[in-house]
């Protein structure tokens, strides 16, 4: 894995310029519109980590007013990448089937239903506080930031050791694994940014 290329949004997606020519923009932001209340309500967990990324990507997209059709696909992408929009919802606003995401966004969706399926959960507040961490992770870092991404990436490591002494299913166990292994890959960037020290025991945990 390129740990700086990984790390940057432009490479989560390759949105091609295609657009189904029998949707209006209205049809289309209606569509978006809906799909997002939609997402937002059956997830109270995370509603507002969800819109502070909503936020993000009016910023982005909107900052100038209303965008053209022409790039009803990228904002598609983004939302999807981002969990905002399933693959279906995709498929029904753009015509075309999501882009290929990074193992970040596919992370960062996996622990919204991790999140979702159990909201009684003891460690609820530190899957929630990995999903932030995952959703900032191209913010510019700060120590304060750094401290955090090692904090999640220590509970991420033991609470997948602890699931694989109980009975989950292999999928789970998978996406958990994908999840070790994108802090990792966050760690060893930080370290090349000289924002923090590679921790020794888990040196030695990857060498094993």
């Amino acid at each position: 894995m390129n740990l700086q290329n990984s790390l940057t949004p432009s490479n989560w997606f390759n949105p091609s310029t295609a657009y189904p020519s029998n949707q209006t923009d209205d049809d289309s932001s209606t569509n978006i519109t809906s799909a997002i209340d939609s997402q937002l309500t059956n997830d109270s967990v995370s509603v507002s980590t969800r819109a502070q990324t909503l936020s993000k990507i009016h910023e982005e997209f909107f900052a100038s007013g209303p965008i053209s059709s022409e790039r009803i696909q990228e904002l598609s992408a983004r939302l999807h990448e981002e969990g905002l929009l399933q693959a279906d919802d995709v498929r029904r606003i753009t015509g075309q089937e999501p882009p290929s995401n990074n193992p970040v966004s596919e992370s960062i969706r996996f622990l919204n239903d991790y999140i979702q399926a159990d909201p009684g959960q003891s460690d609820q507040a530190q899957l929630i506080q990995a999903l932030e961490v995952l959703n900032t992770v191209n913010e510019v870092p700060t120590p304060e930031k750094v401290e955090l991404e090692k904090q999640s990436q220590t509970f991420i490591n033991e609470h997948y050791e602890s699931l694989k002494e109980a009975n989950v299913s292999s999928s789970t166990l998978e996406e958990f694994e994908n999840l070790v292994s994108v802090f990792s890959a966050l760690e060893r960037a930080r370290v090349a940014q000289g924002m923090t020290e590679p921790e020794p025991n888990r040196e030695e945990g990857a060498e094993n």
